[in-house]
């Protein structure tokens, strides 16, 4: 296993992503978490290599503690170098923040004070390194930083206009939190993640993971778990596992949205997922994958 962080040599962030650079007018953004270390430094490299041109993206912890080197290794894998990035506090920026993007529930309770201007956002993501404390191999491990990796990816892309709509939508109020929409889905065993392998998939499975990625589109935030893959995601949500226990497993597929369940035993349409979030619908096509097992929920092989 990889040790939990590492220091960085070069002092400062140096936008290594891409080429161009955000106007002096684009908004400021500071991507905070209480060690500087993973979730915040993803979404500074993401926003630097996907919206480098429309905001002035930084990181930083209340409390740094060097770079995870798993977060380097998950960002190197798509591409988005951030091994140059330093571990430091938003003091040591020296810049008046327009927005601040707080990515951990720590960071979100003891927000430092920023400038009158500065609109403070809340959108939490699970934390790798906790998920991976208990990973037999690197390998496993690397999977919880893939996963949050590609959520945060998801959450760039609706940059700048999810921050500058939201928090005007909300009056003027720039240090109340506002969280990204969050759906959860537990998946009974299945050979892939999404289910839609083999020569002949279950097009309700297809059709399914075809609403999850509109709407990730929409700035969703989604998350999947498979039982057979994921058992440690049932077991650490209290309301999944509660209803495990007085069904079992038969209750699965689990679909919560912003912590509720809103489905068990059947995967909702895309219409009830749009109607839970307040979002508008569009058709949408189906193209099943080839390759695989073909598995069907409880039906894996």
């Amino acid at each position: 296993m990889l040790p939990a962080t590492i220091r960085g040599d070069v002092q400062g962030t140096p936008q290594n992503t891409r080429d161009h650079t955000a106007h002096a007018t684009s908004p400021s953004v500071l991507f905070l978490c209480t060690g500087n270390s993973c979730r915040s430094q993803m979404a500074e490299g993401w926003a630097r290599h996907l919206r480098a041109d429309t905001i002035q993206a930084h990181s930083a912890g209340t409390n740094p503690h060097g770079l995870n080197p798993m977060a380097v290794r998950a960002m190197a894998e798509v591409g988005v170098d951030i091994s140059r990035h330093t571990s430091k506090r938003p003091e040591e920026i020296g810049v008046d923040f327009d927005y601040v993007v707080t990515v951990c529930d720590s960071a979100n309770e003891s927000c430092p004070v920023f400038a009158a201007k500065t609109r403070v956002v809340h959108v939490g993501f699970d934390d790798p390194p906790r998920l991976a404390k208990e990973a037999k191999s690197d390998e496993e491990a690397m999977a919880h930083y893939r996963r949050v990796r590609d959520e945060i990816k998801a959450y760039i892309l609706t940059l700048p206009g999810s921050l500058t709509g939201s928090p005007t939508a909300l009056g003027d109020q720039p240090t109340k939190a506002v969280s990204t929409p969050t759906i959860k889905v537990f998946d009974p065993p299945m050979c892939c993640s999404s289910g839609v392998c083999g020569p002949d998939p279950d097009v309700s499975l297809a059709r399914f993971a075809a609403d999850l990625r509109w709407l990730q589109g929409q700035g969703v935030a989604v998350q999947r778990f498979t039982l057979t893959q994921q058992p440690e995601q049932f077991a650490a949500e209290p309301i999944v596992l509660q209803a495990m226990k007085a069904r079992g497993s038969e209750t699965l597929p689990i679909v919560m949205v912003n912590g509720a369940i809103i489905s068990e035993r059947a995967y909702p349409s895309r219409e009830q997922l749009a109607a839970k979030l307040g979002l508008g619908t569009m058709p949408v096509a189906l193209s099943p994958k080839s390759g695989g097992c073909g598995c069907q929920p409880g039906k894996c092989c």
